[in-house]
């Protein structure tokens, strides 16, 4: 439905160039949806941007349903009212002017839809889908965040558009209104079939409303898989961190295939890698951790000796903060039996051998060999 080959785009800045889309390239199939995920200035709106017509590229070509809409070698640049894409935006960008209807008239006018324009029935089809009907003689001032956010995502949908692409559309919302938009946008990308582009930072979002995701970094895209793909086998440490591995253990050589952590006061651990590398490092969620009693006598993983900084207690599992070497870790699990934990207390976690991800220099390394259990 859509394939984005080598695309370039670079802005000056203070007398500099800053390339905010360095060489992306990926298709997306009919039906699908594919979330652009990656923190502020990563590139991602630029991408978005450049598809529906708003910034131009300085390289590469875009091509929708096996159109040529953009092709820098070519000199092809179809304005964005011809891509015939709908776009929802961050923040919303309804006309205050103009009532709900006249809103979504918009998009038909633009394109001299007069048929449909004439008719109607489009405008009411449209607000059905997102339930915005009984807004339709209101002005945009009169409704909520989220009412408009809903104006906004039937405005997109009006014109039939080929493709659609939502700029971070929930991020204005509060949580509990923002679960619930995610829900009928998702039910309704279920049920109108659209192909698109989603644009955010949260993860949460990208992996609700993804079939794939692309993790972009530095206007590069930095790996593009399912989620169930991303979440269980990133290939760098960027991506884990981004998916929530966000504890990191750092080991250094100590010779016979064997590896001793930093700042641990020697725990070594017995892992071989095909691949060389200076240090390993080990990656993890908090969740992954087990909070072990201080009688464990063996367990089939690495174990550490820490304290707490910081402890929430929350019923059934404690939210803590714990040093372990030169590391601080955080820790979600449950509690041994009759556990407390207060800042300054030892504790001993556990981390299992087949949790987590082995990265060397920054890329996902493979394990050919994992430890033996550790006695303590």
């Amino acid at each position: 439905m859509l394939a984005v080959k080598g695309l370039e785009k670079s802005f000056s800045a203070k007398g500099d160039v800053v390339r905010a889309v360095d060489d992306v390239t990926f298709e997306v199939a009919e039906g699908e949806m594919l979330v652009l995920l990656g923190p502020s200035g990563c590139g991602k709106t630029t991408v978005l941007r450049c598809i529906a017509g708003h910034e131009t590229a300085q390289g590469g070509s875009i091509r929708l349903g096996g159109e040529a809409v953009f092709d820098a070698a070519g000199g092809m640049d179809q304005p964005p009212e011809r891509r015939r894409i709908g776009m929802v935006f961050q923040n919303y960008a309804l006309w205050p002017h103009l009532t709900v209807q006249r809103n979504l008239e918009f998009p038909l006018r633009a394109r001299r839809m007069k048929a449909e324009l004439a008719a109607g029935e489009a405008v009411h089809q449209a607000a059905r889908l997102v339930d915005c009907v009984p807004y339709l003689q209101r002005f945009p001032g009169e409704l909520s965040g989220g009412q408009q956010q809903r104006v906004a995502l039937a405005r997109g949908l009006v014109a039939k558009p080929r493709f659609m692409l939502f700029d971070e559309p929930l991020s204005n919302l509060d949580a509990l209104l923002r679960a619930q938009v995610r829900h009928d946008l998702h039910e309704l990308h279920r049920t109108v079939g659209f192909s698109g582009i989603y644009v955010t930072h949260d993860q949460s979002e990208a992996f609700a409303l993804g079939d794939r995701l692309a993790i972009m970094r530095a206007g590069r895209i930095e790996q593009i898989g399912t989620p169930q793909e991303i979440y269980g086998r990133p290939l760098t440490e960027y991506a884990a961190n981004f998916v929530g591995l966000s504890n990191r253990l750092v080991f250094d050589p100590a010779g016979a295939g064997r590896w001793s952590l930093q700042g641990g006061s020697g725990r070594e651990v017995p892992v071989v890698t095909r691949e060389a590398s200076d240090s390993l490092t080990l990656r993890f969620r908090p969740h992954d951790v087990d909070l072990l009693p201080a009688t464990t006598t063996a367990y089939d993983g690495l174990v550490l000796e820490g304290r707490v900084v910081d402890s929430v207690y929350e019923g059934r599992h404690y939210d803590l903060s714990v040093t372990a070497g030169s590391a601080t870790l955080n820790v979600h699990a449950a509690a041994p039996e009759g556990a407390r934990f207060g800042p300054g207390d030892p504790v001993r976690i556990g981390l299992r051998w087949h949790i987590g991800s082995w990265f060397g220099d920054g890329r996902r390394v493979e394990v050919a060999a994992r430890a033996e259990t550790t006695s303590t």
